[in-house]
């Protein structure tokens, strides 16, 4: 799904490219590494892909982020 280029050789950007994007640098921003993100953009591509595959993704990694709360509380403690 790569956007187009335009005679200069720039992308040229339409609005399902910007919503993946923006999508892209919120999930980093909440620590999804790239390859959670790569499965869950397989799944929006895979138009069949049932809801339940994307909530075992984003639940895998809300348990990373708990077990690194936990850490961290861990050591403040120490």
């Amino acid at each position: 799904m790569e956007p187009p280029r335009s005679q200069g050789g720039h992308r040229v950007y339409g609005p399902d490219h910007e919503r993946r994007l923006r999508f892209i640098l919120r999930a980093r921003e909440l620590g999804f590494t790239l390859s959670e993100i790569r499965a869950l953009l397989r799944l929006v591509d895979e138009h069949n892909a049932s809801c339940s595959e994307a909530r075992d993704v984003a639940a895998a990694h809300l348990r990373d982020v708990q077990e690194k709360i936990a850490d961290l509380k861990r050591m403040e403690r120490v």
